[in-house]
């Protein structure tokens, strides 16, 4: 019988941090059902509002930035994580990345407690690149490629990106129900993360009338970036948790921030898409999440001054039939790698 191992999970300031975290844990519980496992997450109403909704036990912490308040920010993280390391009892931590598992990872190398480190993007950021300092083990969401991580110190391996297993159980008619379209036009869905992007909302509302005779739209607008009400063909939504699922299972293409996140899910539907990556932040990272993935296939990358000219005669070559069943022949073709029960294993026998 396996030993119940205590899981400290830290990350946060998005659910693309947290939603990969739980796949994890999931398949840990389905081999053992009697792991513990605790949250660190950032203090905000996303974060928190979400494990909530998902009944998990947190803590959250100050997110780490340059700032006038780092120093304040860091005292209370360290209490903070001072308190969960006396009560929890950690025998393994599991960092998502950013800032938030930082001072877990470092009172974990002084507690001789193995760190998991999972970079997701194709990129490894700055808190990560400090954060793998103290891991046992660096994961990589995207295969090494001439890869920068190769100065790390720690072993490294490549995993993928953990998806939900609920992500890929989604139902059509359940999708149909929710939206209230007929089914009878292929599904266009337009999304920007977590947060939303308020530049793919203003492209798609110049050109919303146009698709609507062609399509019907999903749009996951993000919370305050609304562009339209609900209206024949065209379904507005701020954020979709539970009922992602049944979304995805009616999409017949996707227009798509670039985010590590989205395109794990995206591929493990088998979900052809445009990727329009955010650029200039984070080491441009989801400019080069997006070129992996199109390396690998089922996707294209088109800058955002591009997509505002060419939406509508870029929808409707995809969604011509040879393109998007080529679009997804890449998918099948690729295999699958089961991220989350490669990261649950670790995390077991680490």
């Amino acid at each position: 019988m396996l030993n119940a191992p205590r899981i400290l999970f830290c990350g946060g300031g998005s659910v693309g941090h947290l939603a990969p975290s739980i796949a994890v844990m999931e398949r840990v519980r389905e081999t053992n059902p009697d792991a513990h496992y605790f949250f660190l997450c950032a203090r905000n109403a996303r974060d928190e509002q979400y494990l909530r909704s998902e009944e998990l036990p947190f803590t959250a912490l100050p997110y780490l930035r340059l700032s006038p308040m780092l120093p304040v920010h860091l005292l209370q993280s360290i209490i903070a994580v001072r308190k969960i390391f006396r009560a929890f009892r950690p025998t393994v931590i599991f960092c998502k990345g950013g800032s938030i598992g930082i001072v877990a990872a470092i009172f974990a190398k002084f507690s001789h407690i193995p760190v998991l480190l999972h970079e997701s993007d194709a990129v490894m950021g700055r808190a990560n690149r400090f954060t793998s300092k103290f891991a046992t083990t660096v994961c990589l969401g995207f295969p090494p490629n001439n890869s920068p991580f190769s100065i790390l110190n720690s072993q490294w391996i490549y995993t993928g990106n953990p998806v939900r297993k609920r992500t890929t159980k989604g139902d059509r008619y359940e999708g149909l129900r929710i939206t209230g379209f007929s089914g009878g036009k292929p599904v266009l869905l337009v999304m920007g993360g977590s947060q939303g992007a308020q530049d793919l909302n203003e492209i798609l509302h110049v050109h919303l009338s146009t698709l609507l005779t062609r399509v019907d739209i999903i749009h996951l607008t993000g919370h305050g970036k609304e562009i339209a009400g609900a209206m024949p063909g065209y379904f507005p939504l701020r954020f979709a948790t539970r009922e992602l699922p049944h979304l995805y299972a009616i999409t017949s293409l996707a227009i798509s921030r670039a985010g590590a996140g989205s395109i794990a899910e995206l591929s493990a539907c088998c979900i052809p898409a445009v990727l329009v990556p955010l650029r200039g932040v984070a080491q441009d990272h989801q400019e080069k999440n997006a070129r992996q993935a199109a390396h690998a296939g089922g996707f294209i990358v088109k800058e955002q001054e591009e997509l505002r000219r060419e939406l509508p005669s870029l929808i409707e070559h995809l969604l011509s039939e040879n393109t998007l069943a080529e679009m997804k022949e890449h998918f099948s073709s690729r295999g699958t790698v089961n991220s989350a029960e490669h990261l649950a294993s670790l995390l077991q026998y680490p």
